[in-house]
């Protein structure tokens, strides 16, 4: 909880939180009271059950997979109970936008969210 008042934000953001929370409908009751009526709440989060390393040996590649998942995230399949949570927050979903990224080859991971001219963001309408 924070010590902010309540409809404190007309938006709010929260990048890759609830992977990494113990109780994310918590999180985002929070995020409904300190966002105004009308505001405006952006998830950004992964399916971490689904992440997955390329290896030639697939059970050390499994075993590198579960390591990676149970070590950095707490909550790997919240963005699967999203729906769920945000009507529990009650929440509106407005919109969604189920994106994959793929890294082949590179060793940062994430590298492409870091290029704004990336084809992973959606163009703006024209």
């Amino acid at each position: 909880m924070t010590t902010c008042i309540d409809g404190s934000f007309e938006a709010l953001v929260a990048h890759t939180l609830l992977s990494h929370v113990d109780d994310p409908i918590v999180v985002l009751r929070e995020a409904a009271r300190l966002v105004r009526s009308g505001g405006m709440i952006g998830i950004f989060d992964g399916d971490y059950a689904s992440l997955t390393f390329g290896h030639a040996d697939s059970d050390k590649g499994q075993a590198y997979d579960n390591a990676v998942v149970s070590g950095v995230v707490t909550s790997p399949r919240v963005m699967r109970q999203m729906p769920r949570l945000v009507e529990a927050a009650e929440l509106q979903l407005v919109t969604t936008f189920p994106y994959i990224l793929a890294e082949i080859g590179k060793p940062i991971f994430g590298h492409q969210l870091l290029n704004p001219s990336a084809d992973c963001y959606p163009k703006p309408a024209s």
